[in-house]
């Protein structure tokens, strides 16, 4: 219960509350966090008080909220490592997890300015433009959008989206798929991606862009994906000295 006597102030008892229960596992990943109103009434507080203390455990990355859903336990982080050129499928695979895709878009057009010159193509080239989620469970993880020229994936249809499309073009294609350049940032969730991710305007996200490419070089796909902030954390191993 808070402690209407202590300096420490209420929203900071609550959420240490509702933290211990999380760290002792009296509140397991997915279970519902009392609403605000149910909060205020049951520890004698103001709504604006128990708003102030879920913000703070959403912050620390104990509970997210789903719009429309409430608030929920946070599920353990994913980790990635940066090193190594895995898809999204194959590293969902390897902690034991099903991932599913849901088609947003599909689309054969020209490529703008900036995919021509990432894959090193003519401007108006026609490519693949793939705009998908990548859901597991009933959690969406991700929003993939992804271009691939049409000339080295001509056979490329809607029925591979849910597929792996690293095992398209290796296993389907037979091109080798030898390494990518890769850039992460930090970003801020809009109206839009929000709605899709199932989170605020203005939540956290973490935004990958990357270019795989062939052996020669050659550029086989343009991908950008947008994570959720709060459940993806990356690892890198550095050395001072080579």
């Amino acid at each position: 219960m808070v402690d209407k006597t202590s300096p420490i102030p209420f929203y900071l008892q609550l959420a240490g509350h509702i933290r211990e229960e999380i760290e002792n596992e009296k509140r397991l990943p997915g279970d519902l966090i009392p609403s605000e109103r149910e909060l205020s009434d049951a520890y004698d507080i103001s709504r604006m008080t128990a708003r102030q203390a879920i913000t703070l455990l959403v912050n620390e990355g104990y509970v997210s909220r789903k719009r429309g859903k409430g608030t929920f336990v946070q599920g353990k982080q994913f980790s990635k490592t940066l090193s190594g050129v895995k898809s999204f499928t194959e590293e969902m695979q390897e902690r034991g997890l099903s991932l599913r895709n849901e088609l947003i878009s599909y689309n054969k057009e020209p490529a703008s300015a900036k995919i021509a010159s990432e894959l090193k193509l003519e401007k108006d080239r026609n490519v693949h433009r793939l705009e998908r989620l990548r859901i597991v469970g009933d959690d969406v993880l991700a929003i993939e959008t992804t271009y691939f020229p049409i000339s080295l994936f001509p056979q490329w249809s809607e029925a591979y989206v849910e597929s792996s499309l690293y095992d398209f073009i290796e296993n389907t294609c037979h091109l080798r798929i030898d390494h990518a350049r890769q850039e992460i940032e930090a970003a801020i969730a809009g109206s839009d991606i929000a709605a899709k991710l199932n989170i605020k305007k203005g939540d956290p996200l973490l935004v990958i862009t990357r270019i795989t490419f062939r052996e020669d070089q050659t550029p086989v796909e343009w991908t950008k994906t947008i994570l959720k902030g709060d459940q993806y954390k990356f690892i890198a191993d550095m050395k001072r000295r080579g």
